[in-house]
């Protein structure tokens, strides 16, 4: 049936360009600085605040580069985690 064809067939050679969508989304969505910065600048009350312009404010605004690069090295261990995870999720069955 096509259910069968697209289960055994179609999501297996899609996995590699699945994987590749949803690493790099990840990484932009965590990196999401300039709409913010520009539009919002954290919005009222925080409302529309990434961690990464959090990170900027610390560190530029407010001048506190030890928080601000403790908060970097999280969000690079949160981004490796996620994508560390999405290969685990998706890597080819043999």
């Amino acid at each position: 049936s096509w259910f069968t064809k697209f289960r055994k067939i179609t999501l297996p050679l899609l996995r590699p360009t699945t994987l590749y969508v949803l690493v790099t989304t990840t990484i932009n969505a965590f990196q999401t600085f300039a709409i913010v910065n520009l539009m919002t600048s954290g919005g009222p009350n925080y409302g529309s605040s990434t961690l990464l312009y959090q990170i900027y404010q610390k560190a530029f605004v407010f001048r506190d580069f030890s928080t601000a690069s403790a908060e970097g090295v999280i969000l690079f261990f949160c981004v490796a985690v996620f994508g560390i995870l999405q290969f685990v999720f998706f890597r080819p069955k043999d």
